[in-house]
């Protein structure tokens, strides 16, 4: 399962690259259902990401609902990099075991950017009856995550 989003931001892709990729374990800033955000780091780095990845806290909870993302590919000239999300501590009804999603910043003028994010989720067997309906729901929230995205990047 694929599931492709775009969405064009009225400011630079320099901002929004920020935003993005420089300012990758802040998410919690602009991103509704992440309740705190951090960066993780490795002994051995394998990108040049400003970090290795980020632990998304979805609860206040200790030993609550979580992510860890991790950047498995960063390229800085072309805007563009790859992150591999890992649920820890999810609900047994989750229906992904893990997603990759690729983000790309496409500047189209000098005040407005495209915001591209390609998911590929891995599905629990349970769930393959349900792709259909999983893809629509998958769909809608990463099309509200790039609207929250939006409406960050655009405030004053």
């Amino acid at each position: 399962m694929i599931i492709t989003k775009n969405i064009v931001i009225n400011k630079s892709a320099d901002h929004v690259w920020k935003i993005l990729a420089h300012d990758f374990d802040s998410v919690y800033q602009w991103m509704g259902p992440v309740r705190h955000s951090y960066a993780i780091s490795a002994d051995q780095p394998s990108s040049d990401a400003p970090v290795e990845g980020r632990i998304c806290e979805f609860t206040n909870k200790p030993n609550g609902f979580q992510a860890s993302e991790v950047i498995t590919h960063y390229n800085e000239a072309n805007k563009s990099y790859t992150f591999e999300l890992t649920p820890l501590n999810a609900p047994k009804l989750l229906p992904v075991k893990k997603n990759t999603v690729k983000i790309a910043v496409k500047a189209i003028n000098s005040s407005s950017a495209e915001v591209t994010w390609i998911s590929t989720p891995e599905i629990k067997p349970i769930a393959i009856l349900l792709s259909p309906l999983l893809k629509l729901g998958l769909g809608k929230s990463f099309g509200d995550i790039l609207k929250q995205l939006k409406t960050f990047s655009e405030a004053p």
